[in-house]
C-alpha cells in the first residue's frame, strides 16, 4: 500500500508548508499532521523530489526498498546533489554545490535532521533578514554548531551558497542563505 506521503494531495500540502517555511525563515512549521508517525524529512523529500532531482544520502537514512523507488530521485555524491540529507547532530565533511554568480540557483539544499524545533530546549538561534520582521528566535535541539559555521563559509560569496531545511519528527524550519543566523 502506498504511504500517504507519496500521494499528490499530501505532497501539494507539504509543498505549501515548505513555501511558508522558506517565506518566514526560522518559523517552525508542522508537517506531521499530513502523515503522522512519518519523520518530517521523508515527508519533505516526497514533496520535493522527482526523476529530475538528485539526492545525496551519505549516511543511508533512506530505505532502498521503501523510499528510493517512490522518490524517483537520482542518487548523487554530495558534491553534485541538488539535495543532501544528513543528521544535524554530527558534522560531515561536505563540499556541496554552491552555484555560480551566473546561476546561484544551481546550489544544494541541505536537509538536516534534528531532535526538536521550536520548543524550549536546545540552542537558541537569532535570525534576521528577508522574511523576518525585526528578528526571530528559534530553539533547535540536535544541531551541531559547526553546521552554522560551515553555512556561513558556504554563503560568504552571496548570492552563491546553500539553503538549509531543518527537520524534526513533525516540524520543519528553513534557513535560506539570505538569513543571518547567530547562536544565542
Amino acid at each position: 500500500m502506498l504511504e500517504p506521503i507519496f500521494t499528490a494531495n499530501v505532497q501539494q500540502a507539504v509543498f505549501r508548508d515548505l513555501l511558508q517555511a522558506q517565506s518566514y525563515p526560522g518559523r517552525a512549521v508542522d508537517v506531521g499532521h499530513h502523515a503522522p508517525d512519518v519523520p518530517a524529512y521523508r515527508t519533505v523529500l516526497a514533496a520535493l523530489l522527482d526523476a529530475e532531482i538528485s539526492l545525496a544520502d551519505p549516511v543511508g537514512r533512506l530505505s532502498a526498498e521503501h523510499d528510493w523507488p517512490f522518490l524517483e530521485a537520482r542518487a548523487a555524491g554530495t558534491e553534485h546533489a541538488d539535495f543532501i540529507l544528513v543528521p544535524g547532530d554530527t558534522v560531515h565533511p561536505l563540499e556541496p554545490r554552491l552555484g555560480s554568480l551566473a546561476e546561484p540557483e544551481q546550489s544544494a539544499t541541505l536537509i538536516l535532521t534534528v531532535n526538536e524545533l521550536g520548543g524550549e530546549t536546545g540552542d537558541g538561534l537569532r535570525l534576521r533578514g528577508p522574511g523576518v520582521p525585526g528578528e526571530r528566535q528559534l530553539h533547535v535541539d540536535g544541531l551541531h554548531p559547526d553546521w552554522l559555521r560551515q553555512r556561513a563559509d558556504w554563503n560568504a560569496a552571496f548570492p552563491m551558497g546553500v539553503d538549509i531545511i531543518l527537520a524534526s519528527q513533525a516540524r520543519i524550519a528553513a534557513l535560506p542563505r539570505t538569513t543571518h543566523v547567530e547562536v544565542i
